[in-house]
């Protein structure tokens, strides 16, 4: 099976996409394939990828090209004469027999893909659920009606990607939870301690959401509570579309709190197995540390989820999910006293059920 992988945005794609691969891949189920990944972002090197798709070596042959199209970097000549070399490359010049493209794409986009695709699927690029309302889009070019499934971990994300116009919503399982999956990307060799770990999911500060006021003010206020509830080290695990120095301001606050924040990156499943506790700010990350049964919170201010709603978008409705959802300081250090007082340790994850590729297939 000839199998084309379209990408086009952050490490959180990766995350998404590669688990699939390597569940298929230890079962078996890859060794006549071939798999051609392109990238038409501009957040991420070629090596970068590369090394995220490095585990995928013992199960398939592939091959990765980068092409820029979603770029800001470029002028729109490039983008259209990178755009035509994408389509006759990859849909002109060969026939595959899977393809799976962004779901945010453009029109264009979609129609020439699916023209030349015996099977096309759209893939999401978060690791969690997208459980956002059917109103997460003010931008109706988005709704369009699209005549292919997008692909979904569970149910609770159906009622978001039919209300952009998807054709169906294939229901895959969460592949990040396969056991064989965890072992190779965590490593135990840790030293513990009893210090329970405080850890922030955050998203990125410039963004069209909200202001950077109240960015900063929602993570002054976390810092504060940590310090009140006793932490002097906090973790924050950024968003993969996140630059560092986005937390500049951070740093000089929590200097006059004493307290040290740590960075962290990478693949949120690891972040939910090395902390104890957890603060996510409107991002799905947040929802490994509820799948491993460890205490978190989604915490951002009134004023803050008010300006996501303006936007267009439902700020991330935890609650769905049996996670607590706060808005004010003092109710966080009084999350965190009682969070700090559990005995925490991680749940075993049951064995989830999966869909394989022959079985994906046949429901695009």
């Amino acid at each position: 099976m000839k199998i084309l992988c379209v990408l086009d945005s952050h490490l959180g794609e990766l995350h998404n996409i590669v688990p699939m691969f390597f569940h298929w891949g230890s079962n078996g189920e890859l060794k006549s394939c071939h798999i051609d990944f392109v990238y038409i972002g501009h957040n991420l090197n070629s090596s970068i990828i590369q090394e995220e798709l490095n585990i995928l070596r013992p199960f398939v042959t592939f091959s990765l090209t980068v092409l820029p199209i979603v770029s800001p970097k470029i002028t729109s000549k490039r983008k259209l004469f990178n755009f035509l070399l994408l389509s006759i490359r990859y849909v002109l010049l060969r026939n595959y027999d899977l393809t799976f493209i962004p779901y945010d794409q453009r029109d264009v986009f979609n129609i020439v893909f699916k023209i030349g695709s015996r099977k096309l699927v759209a893939v999401p690029h978060t690791t969690g659920d997208e459980v956002y309302s059917k109103d997460v889009f003010k931008n109706r070019n988005l709704r369009n009606k699209k005549k292919f499934p997008v692909l979904t971990k569970s149910t609770a994300s159906s009622e978001y990607f039919l209300a952009l116009g998807f054709h169906d919503c294939i229901v895959t399982g969460k592949y990040f939870e396969c056991q064989e999956y965890l072992d190779l990307i965590h490593s135990n060799n840790e030293v513990k301690d009893e210090t329970k770990k405080l850890c922030i999911f955050t998203l990125t500060r410039t963004s069209k959401l909200f202001s950077e006021k109240n960015w900063l003010q929602v993570h002054y206020d976390i810092l504060i509570s940590a310090a009140e509830a006793g932490f002097s080290n906090v973790f924050i695990k950024t968003h993969p579309s996140q630059p560092k120095e986005d937390l500049d301001d951070l740093f000089i606050f929590a200097d006059k709190l004493s307290i040290k924040i740590l960075l962290v990156s990478g693949n949120p499943i690891i972040a939910a197995s090395r902390f104890d506790i957890f603060i996510t700010v409107l991002t799905s990350a947040g929802q490994h540390a509820k799948s491993v049964g460890k205490p978190v919170c989604c915490f951002a201010s009134f004023s803050m989820r008010e300006e996501v709603k303006d936007f267009g978008n439902d700020p991330y409705p935890f609650k769905d999910l049996g996670v607590i959802e706060l808005v004010s300081q003092k109710e966080l250090v009084q999350w965190l006293d009682s969070s700090n007082e559990l005995i925490v340790s991680s749940d075993p994850i049951k064995k989830p059920e999966l869909l394989s590729l022959d079985q994906l297939y046949q429901l695009c």
